[in-house]
């Protein structure tokens, strides 16, 4: 479902002008960036290895899946291996995916997927890089392997006469680094077909004996974050799940009759409301359906396949009835460019949408096709079109906040919600409106530990996005869990709640300007509190509603708790509040306990109406850390200090 990743990430390279420096509360968190291998047999132990940054003092493997069952591997002298577990997979009755996570004593790391299958499950061999060394393969099965630098690696199978053999990759659709390309051969080395994780290999022997299959990254690179697996069966087996961030946005169409597409060559005969299901025609091919509407009706058609995680780009226009100056009405169809929680985490994606407002009584013509399938080997992928009436409603996503830009910072590195003790953690909360919803949305978060309190907030008319936040008591214990953001509405006469789908990047970039930042969707949203103090807590001493007018200064007075050696003085700006641009650095002296700060109204451009924001700024302290054998060291780190929220409500002169 992710391959042919390198047309991906270059397109993705010219959405990136968004710098950020991001961890969790600024702060050093675990950060997991290969797991291996990436899956196993239902029912079965597997030998797990964990690699990535600031690993040390991992304790557990957290799944998102329930069933799981996870021991730290002993050597035969009852060590613990470092970074190693027995994983027991549970006895599902259907291949699936979980979010897998580590836990330390530096909180949850990001997530990575663990893909269970109900075959049997092998280990590539790293001496299989020569035809003569192939390693010899029984179907059906799963090769679990890691891609070695400026090689490939070789594997044998034996087929009967008219036995069918069906490879399937995944690699980037278990957020691995590599670019699948693999290659079914006869004894001889003569090539017989060849294969990418969007196009798998279907071979039918024709004869009986062995045979040899070839796999390798694109570009010839391996190491550890260059794992994959490849499926060996005799029918089509179901691929990977990446999930782009951009699958957020897609809203249900439950209800909605579904029609099956079987690419026949006629015209597809709909009648709307309704959701299409098939594969993109072949060679670019175009795919036309045909419904009828009436005067004054209104659709929106929409096709969804690139937010699902193919690499496609639909592309449709819509051929009304009659003719204006002689030629024929043509609509063409719309990308969506959504991007409110920002450039790290863009939900843009190239689908295709049209609003059709109809003019004229008859037949209306579909003409669908994909943009990218231009050759005779371009695999036909799966899309969904739904035609449908307005209905208005709304979509949320949560995800980590990174705090305060850092000026002119090129990295972007993984991210997850932390919160310490006596801390606050803010939450990145965007929503996507359709067929012009503009509601308030209230915020909450529910299957908060003990200690931990919420303060709801509003995401009022229009506004896409909001911070959501979390603060941790004195007294709050550790603990890691799934939490869940619910938003709710009314539409219409009825009251509405949904529950914000979570999300994570993929690996850490080190430049942006020259490799793109790439998120996915996670199984759900998970929290971790440490047994850790945050340095400093920063609340307004009033909790009442400001009221000023248009254009004044508003003065805040702060209470500032400082703990250990926090006493560096640090600067502060609002966020959520009017033109962040124009956002300007408010001063907290050196081991202040107190302050006051004056927010100008007119130079943010603050409009009429009501605000929740916070003061955000980022704190330059000494963190404790102990190492794998229990030396305690100093290290300097920057914590992203975030205030509890201010309410404001802003009123004409």
């Amino acid at each position: 479902m992710f391959g042919a990743r390198t047309m991906e990430l270059r397109a993705a390279v010219a959405l990136l002008a968004f710098a950020v420096s991001l961890h969790a509360e600024g702060f050093t968190a675990p950060e997991l960036t290969s797991v291996f291998p990436c899956g196993g047999q239902v029912g079965t132990d597997v030998e797990v290895v964990v690699k990535g940054k600031d690993l040390d003092g991992v304790s557990e493997l957290v799944f998102s899946t329930e069933g799981f069952h996870v021991e730290p591997k002993k050597d035969a002298k009852g060590q613990t291996a470092a970074n190693t577990f027995i994983v027991h997979v549970p006895k599902l009755s259907d291949p699936t995916f979980s979010d897998v996570r580590v836990l330390s004593p530096l909180g949850l790391s990001n997530p990575r997927t663990f893909s269970v299958n109900l075959i049997a499950e092998v280990v590539a061999e790293t001496k299989g890089t020569t035809k003569e060394a192939a390693q010899v393969l029984t179907s059906p099965c799963v090769v679990n392997g890691r891609t070695q630098a400026n090689a490939a690696q070789w594997f044998k199978v034996h087929a009967n006469k008219g036995q069918r053999l069906i490879a399937t990759a995944e690699a980037g659709s278990l957020e691995t680094r590599t670019e699948a390309s693999f290659s079914l051969h006869n004894v001889a080395g003569k090539r017989l077909a060849k294969g990418t994780e969007d196009a798998p290999i279907d071979f039918t022997a024709p004869d009986e004996g062995d045979y040899l299959l070839q796999f390798h990254d694109l570009l010839y690179r391996g190491g550890d974050d260059f794992a994959y697996k490849l499926s060996l069966n005799d029918k089509p087996v179901t691929g990977g799940r990446y999930r782009a961030l951009a699958a957020a946005t897609t809203m249900p169409s439950d209800g909605l009759p579904v029609i099956k597409d079987t690419d026949s060559k006629e015209p597809l005969k709909l009648t709307p409301p309704c959701v299409v299901e098939g594969r993109f025609a072949e060679h670019g091919r175009v795919r036309d359906f045909q419904f009828e509407a009436h005067k004054g009706e209104v659709f929106n058609i929409e096709v969804v396949s690139h937010r699902d995680g193919f690499a496609s780009d639909p592309l449709f226009i819509v051929s009304a009835p009659g003719l204006k100056d002689g030629k024929p009405v043509v609509k063409e169809c719309q990308g969506f460019d959504l991007n409110p929680a920002g450039m790290e985490y863009s939900t843009a994606s190239r689908d295709a949408f049209l609003k059709l407002e109809v003019k004229d009584d008859g037949v209306h013509h579909i003409h669908l096709h994909d943009g990218f399938n231009t050759g005779p080997n371009s695999p036909r992928l799966p899309y969904r079109m739904i035609v449908r009436r307005e209905t208005p409603d709304f979509a949320l996503l949560a995800v980590p906040d990174p705090g305060p830009k850092v000026k002119n910072a090129k990295s972007d590195d993984l991210n997850t919600p932390a919160m310490r003790r006596g801390g606050i953690t803010a939450i990145k909360v965007a929503v996507f409106r359709r067929d012009g919803f503009a509601g308030d949305i209230t915020i909450k978060a529910e299957g908060l530990p003990v200690g931990v309190s919420c303060s709801d907030t509003v995401l009022r008319g229009k506004q896409e996005v909001g911070l959501l936040v979390l603060r941790a008591e004195d007294h709050a214990a550790p603990w890691h869990g799934a939490i869940h953001i619910k938003g709710t509405s009314k539409i219409g006469d009825k009251d509405v709640v949904h529950e914000a789908r979570s999300g994570s990047l993929l690996w850490n970039v080190a430049d942006h300007t020259k490799e793109p930042v790439l998120s996915r969707l996670t199984d759900d949203f998970r929290l971790g509190l440490i047994a850790e103090d945050a340095p400093v807590l920063m609340e307004p001493t009033s909790r009442v509603v400001i009221a000023a007018k248009l254009g004044e200064k508003v003065k805040i007075a702060l209470k500032i708790t400082r703990r250990g050696d926090a006493t560096e003085a640090f600067k502060v700006k609002p966020t959520g509040l009017g033109n962040q641009d124009k956002a300007t650095d408010l001063d907290i002296p050196a081991k202040a306990t107190a302050a006051n700060v004056e927010i100008d109204l007119g130079s943010l451009a603050v409009a009429e109406g009501e605000y929740d924001f916070l003061l955000q700024g980022n704190l330059k302290t000494k963190r404790k850390r102990t190492d794998a054998k229990g030396k305690e060291t100093f290290k300097d780190e920057t914590f992203v200090v975030t205030s509890e929220p201010i309410h404001l409500k802003v009123k004409k002169p």
